[in-house]
């Protein structure tokens, strides 16, 4: 009988062990997805900037940069004075 609590107490171990585990990988999963996708979307902004100022240098509208970039007039402005 005591040996039939022994391997249930090691079980019950073992299976919290293994969800802590399980939590722990998640967790690191979700990190390096959320660090994928912020590094994406710097590097989509970041692209976005340089074909604004190429635009900018062609003197294309504030309005077609608006279109083609998705930045907003602030942040053209902004680049215009750079």
């Amino acid at each position: 009988m005591e040996e039939f609590i022994k391997e249930n107490e090691k079980r019950s171990y073992d299976d919290d062990l293994r969800e802590s585990y399980d939590k722990e990988e998640a967790l690191k999963d979700q990190a390096f997805r959320d660090g994928i996708r912020e590094g994406e979307e710097r590097g989509s902004r970041a692209r976005n900037i340089e074909i604004a100022c190429k635009m900018l240098e062609e003197k294309e509208s504030i309005e077609k940069i608006m279109l083609y970039t998705s930045l907003t007039e602030t942040e053209i402005q902004k680049l215009k004075t750079e």
